[in-house]
């Protein structure tokens, strides 16, 4: 009896050419019998919490002074990125919590903590564009809606 598997391998992994798969896991499979088919991806999400680690990027070059620069400390915190891809734009944001939004991207929900500011400050930074980047940070969002709550980020865009 076979199973069907399906591997996503991201685009940002794929050379234009000399692309090499190696598939460990088959156990008694039929190599002759992979494909790779590409798909459409209209929606985008991001969901992120202060919490989270920056980048490992975002560390170099950053020392001591730099770190106490607010602006150089600002590129440091966590982010929600965005990415359409090439060819399309955010046309519309379909959901956006700053607060403690309840789900994943899949199935959320505005939590007990929400700005209402969540909204518009993601239109403003993202719609129209491929690539956006917003700051799990509550000076982005106007003020703290529930100080002494962990703050996420959870955004669901269209992509046309």
């Amino acid at each position: 009896m076979s199973f069907p598997f399906r591997y996503n391998v991201p685009r940002s992994f794929l050379k234009r050419t000399d692309n090499l798969l190696v598939i460990l896991e088959e156990e008694n499979g039929y190599p002759l019998g992979i494909s790779i088919d590409t798909i459409s991806i209209t929606k985008v999400c991001g969901h992120v919490s202060e919490s989270h680690l920056p980048p490992v990027i975002s560390w170099q070059g950053q020392n001591k002074t730099e770190h106490n620069n607010s602006k150089k400390h600002h590129g440091r915190r966590p982010k929600v990125q965005l990415q359409c891809p090439p060819g399309r734009n955010i046309s519309r944001i379909l959901f956006a919590s700053y607060g403690n939004p309840t789900g994943d991207c899949e199935n959320y929900a505005i939590g007990s903590c929400h700005s209402f500011t969540s909204l518009p400050t993601i239109e403003e930074a993202c719609m129209g564009k491929r690539i956006c980047t917003i700051p799990v940070w509550s000076k982005k969002f106007g003020n703290d809606p529930c100080p002494g709550i962990p703050k996420t980020l959870l955004v669901d865009a269209q992509c046309t």
